[in-house]
């Protein structure tokens, strides 16, 4: 029989044809039925909206933009989870089968993104803005670059030919100065104005000038209900170093 169906040319294309069709069919078929079993034994996207919000310390009925889709990616099912909320813009990436959280971005309405993932591995930061921050395992480390740290002037003087470029970096601070420029009362508005909450909404537990890898910076937390914000902010330049946000 299988001799028979490579005798010809014109036998061995239709044979081969109909080998790959019936491999696409039970590939496809397969696929298909791990996507419909997964999503039937998952959390629902009404949970994973729930969760993302809870996450991100906002009411889900005050949610605008909302878009919630089921999908695979990087190997599990997940829930990806868009919103808006006071000029903020929020992505999660929802583990469809627990409902817990493996990737967050946040988009600040100054441009600035945060991006935190959970799964061991360092994030990568997308924002074409000035300022940038990436947040690796729920934030240890944050890095970010302003644009306006570092100031280039140069002068050019016609009479003699002679050009004179001088290069000044604002961004370098001697360990042994202060480099405190941003008051409390400023780095706790910043926090405030960044959760949308004001001082009548929440509890203040801490807010220090401290030092962290050499530079100072202002620890903020506060208390909004059932979550809890936690904000470094840089002394020198008002920015937000690290941020997070727990719901109990």
């Amino acid at each position: 029989m299988i001799k028979k169906m490579f005798s010809t040319t014109k036998r061995t294309i239709i044979s081969i044809v109909c080998i790959v069709a019936a491999l696409g069919i039970l590939t496809g078929g397969t696929v298909f039925a791990a996507t419909v079993v997964s999503k039937s034994t998952s959390i629902g996207a009404d949970n994973a909206l729930y969760f993302a919000c809870a996450n991100a310390g906002v009411d889900p009925t005050s949610a605008t933009d909302v878009k919630v889709e089921f999908e695979y990616e990087q190997g599990q099912f997940v829930y990806d989870v868009e919103f808006d909320y006071n000029g903020t813009e929020y992505t999660y990436w929802i583990k469809a089968s627990d409902g817990s959280i493996v990737k967050k971005k946040t988009e600040l309405a100054d441009g600035t993104e945060v991006i935190s993932v959970n799964n061991g591995t360092t994030a990568a930061t997308e924002s074409t803005a000035a300022n940038e921050t990436t947040i690796a395992n729920d934030s240890t480390t944050a890095a970010t670059t302003a644009s306006n740290d570092s100031t280039t002037a140069a002068t050019t003087a016609s009479n003699n030919s002679t050009t004179a470029a001088a290069t000044v970096t604002q961004a370098t601070t001697s360990s042994n100065t202060s480099s405190t420029q941003v008051t409390l009362e400023s780095a706790k508005a910043t926090a405030l104005s960044d959760a949308g909450l004001s001082e009548s909404d929440v509890t203040i537990t801490k807010a220090k000038l401290d030092r962290e890898d050499g530079q100072e910076v202002y620890e903020i937390e506060f208390y909004n209900g059932r979550t809890e914000y936690e904000y470094t902010i840089s002394a020198s330049t008002g920015a937000i170093l690290e941020k997070d946000v727990d719901w109990d």
